[in-house]
């Protein structure tokens, strides 16, 4: 949900000031620098600035929101203990 919060108001942004990349499917493709460059705003340069701040609630919302994307990996199974002997007598 706050994925699609971030993204509505990135194309409430985007709309109100026009930009080409307005329909956009992905908030990562409008929270870039080159968007930035090519119209100066003012809300959308502070999004920037979180976006690229790995240390912030926006960059780590991004980070795993993305992570749900990608494909499920088999957990590692942990090496059992050298030390221990392999045959136990019974």
């Amino acid at each position: 949900h706050l994925y699609g919060a971030l993204l509505g108001l990135c194309h409430e942004i985007a709309g109100f000031y026009r930009l080409p990349q307005a329909g956009s499917r992905r908030a990562e493709d409008l929270l870039t620098q080159e968007v930035l460059n090519a119209i100066a705003i003012p809300e959308m340069a502070e999004l920037v600035e979180l976006a690229q701040n790995r240390q912030t609630w926006l960059a780590q919302l991004l980070t795993a929101y993305n992570a749900l994307y990608e494909p499920p990996r088999a957990p590692k199974k942990l090496k059992g203990d050298v030390t221990q002997p392999m045959i136990q007598a019974v």
